[in-house]
């Protein structure tokens, strides 16, 4: 907003005390005084919001600033006072109101009568929490007909307006107990029937039952994630619109604290997709590992045969997975340390305010193989072998996991598939900077598995998913892809010097079915190559996320890591919304919960809606 002065005195300091959850800068009129309010603008009236209100975010929860003179509210408004429960602008001028409104979930009371409002925004409707609204003695000329389907709606006022109907909708809202709308319009219901009062108003509207409402109460929705706000910014509603009105604020009101509280927000105008966009594919990314991870484990080191003897590839699910000595170790609908380790790396992120750094990662994951995740009824890390048990053990890997990374790597030349496993989150939190990017991969990956062709398969992977969030291809263009994969190529192929690396690294970039990647190939189901191949497959065969990720489950070998690299590639093209339902549900409800609040933490720190 800018330096806004007032011109009517203020005591400043009611403005500063975050102890008073209540902030009343109404004026206190006698009957003559509010006879001249109505038709005069008065000098003691505030005709602009005190600049102390909207330059940080308050704790106020009523708000009262009724009989002044303010002609707008500011679109910062929501942002600066989120936790507003109640709100009183009544008597003022105000003409509109900001689609960013609708952004105060936890506003209950709303008094906007004697204004000059002529329509209302959408985005009034995703006041999920209002209960009460008074609009009378307005301009309003309609109505939005979606406002029958507010979720706690009691009580309405949209009496003296210029109403020609009411949303048809509101006589199916099942919370609805009150409405005043006489001296308007109405043809729908009649003014007479108006004029009877509330009970025969939602009688009237309750008989009615036209197609259009059928229509409006019916609509079907993809996957939605969860989305619960900290106290980084407001809450954000799920419609996509208000969505990226809310990031265009963020991205250009921000203050220092917001700035120190969301490190990994994006600079503006680094990526093309929508804010809501964006964060679909950020938790497709993640829940396509996950979900990639557990169905993986149904046929994890199996032949192909074997796939086919135990499971049906058109109803794999997790609760089917048979038991044995190798999945005994975990539940059904459990993931396995394939994505317990991008985990980690998510978690070492939120502690320490987006900084990605392998000592700490060192101490978690030594952490981790002793106890596991102990808030999910771990009691040791499953899944620990190969490579990494024993760089682990090595007894300077806490002060220097490269050096003991080197150290076993001498000892044991295994360029596998332990880190690449692991690493897309890194592809997600600095999407917008492809070389911290790559560094973030590189340090992470070395901090365990130091074989060049290990650092260039976690790079390109990381790579790949960067340049999708950035949204600059189109992933639904095989020339696009391809455009995109070249990228990443050309990123991965700088840290190989061995010609047979780089010619091993090209052929599986270059492959196009599973049978190029050969899953099960004798001694080199654990390449790292193998899962980088099968997330290329993923994403050129253009097919959806269930099909693809069964295919390559039905296929055997190291399924888990394979599916769980090829479903992070897979599910932040698709996003979250385009996931199967079914195996989203067939995860275990508490590992779906601990990953949701990890997941919520994140996109609070990317300032994302």
């Amino acid at each position: 907003m800018g330096n806004i002065e007032s011109s009517a005195k203020i005591d400043v300091t009611q403005l500063q005390g975050l102890r008073s959850r209540e902030l009343n800068i109404s004026r206190s009129l006698g009957y003559e005084d509010y006879k001249e309010h109505l038709t005069h603008d008065s000098e003691d009236a505030l005709v602009d919001y005190p600049v102390e209100l909207l330059s940080s975010v308050s704790f106020y929860e009523k708000f009262d600033a009724s009989f002044n003179c303010f002609t707008y509210i500011p679109s910062e408004f929501s942002m600066f006072l989120p936790h507003l429960s109640y709100i009183d602008m009544s008597h003022n001028r105000l003409a509109s109101i900001p689609e960013s409104f609708g952004l105060l979930v936890h506003l209950k009371t709303l008094l906007l009568n004697n204004n000059r409002l002529v329509e209302l925004p959408e985005t009034f409707c995703l006041l999920a929490r209002l209960e009460k609204a008074d609009l009378s003695h307005n301009q309003l000329r309609f109505l939005p007909q979606s406002l029958g389907m507010m979720e706690s709606l009691q009580s309405l006022n949209v009496s003296y307006n210029e109403l020609d109907s009411l949303p048809v909708t509101l006589g199916k809202s099942k919370s609805l107990k009150l409405i005043l709308a006489i001296f308007n319009k109405c043809i729908l219901p009649p003014q007479q029937i108006c004029n009877q009062g509330s009970d025969a108003i939602l009688s009237y509207l309750r008989n009615q039952n036209p197609k259009e409402i059928q229509q409006l109460l019916n609509v079907t929705r993809n996957n939605e994630f969860p989305r619960v706000r900290g106290d980084v910014l407001v809450l954000a509603p799920t419609n996509p619109h208000t969505a990226r009105a809310q990031y265009v604020q963020t991205q250009t009101n921000t203050n220092a604290t917001s700035r120190i509280k969301t490190p990994l927000r994006p600079p503006a105008n680094v990526n093309q997709l929508p804010p809501d966009e964006l964060v679909d594919k950020i938790v497709g990314c993640l829940y396509g590992a996950a979900i990639g991870d557990a169905i993986g484990l149904c046929t994890d080191f199996m032949m192909p045969d074997e796939c086919s003897f135990y499971y049906d590839k058109d109803t794999l699910l997790c609760h089917n997975m048979i038991k044995d000595r190798h999945r005994s170790k975990w539940e059904k609908g459990d993931w396995t340390d394939s994505f317990d380790q991008t985990m980690l790396i998510l978690e070492n992120i939120i502690h320490w305010a987006g900084v990605v750094d392998e000592l700490e990662f060192a101490k978690s994951i030594l952490n981790w193989c002793k106890h596991g995740f102990p808030e999910l009824g771990d009691t040791v890390g499953r899944g620990v072998r190969g490579v990494l048990a024993k760089v682990v053990c090595e007894p300077q890997f806490l002060n220097d996991p490269h050096g003991a990374a080197i150290s076993v790597a001498n000892k044991l030349e295994s360029p596998s598939n332990g880190a690449i496993m692991r690493t897309s989150i890194l592809g997600v939190a600095h999407f917008y900077d492809l070389n911290e990017v790559a560094t973030n991969a590189v340090r992470i990956c070395k901090a365990t598995h130091t074989d060049p062709r290990c650092i260039a398969s976690c790079v390109a992977v990381c790579i790949i998913i960067a340049l999708i969030l950035q949204g600059e291809n189109d992933m639904e263009s095989n020339s696009s892809v391809e455009e995109l994969l070249e990228k990443a190529r050309e990123q991965g192929k700088i840290y190989l010097e061995e010609p047979f690396h780089q010619k091993d690294f090209h052929h599986y970039f270059n492959c196009q079915t599973w049978e190029d990647v050969e899953v099960c190939e004798p001694r080199m189901t654990d390449y790292t190559f193998k899962p980088l191949g099968a997330g290329l497959v993923a994403l050129r065969c253009m097919k959806d996320y269930k099909t693809a990720i069964t295919e390559l489950a039905m296929q055997g070998g190291h399924a888990t890591c394979n599916a769980t690299v090829a479903g992070a590639l897979l599910g932040c093209k698709v996003g979250y919304s385009e996931l199967p339902r079914d195996w989203i549900d067939g995860l275990l409800p508490r590992q779906v919960a601990w990953l949701n609040t990890k997941i919520n933490c994140f996109l609070d720190m990317m300032a994302l809606p």
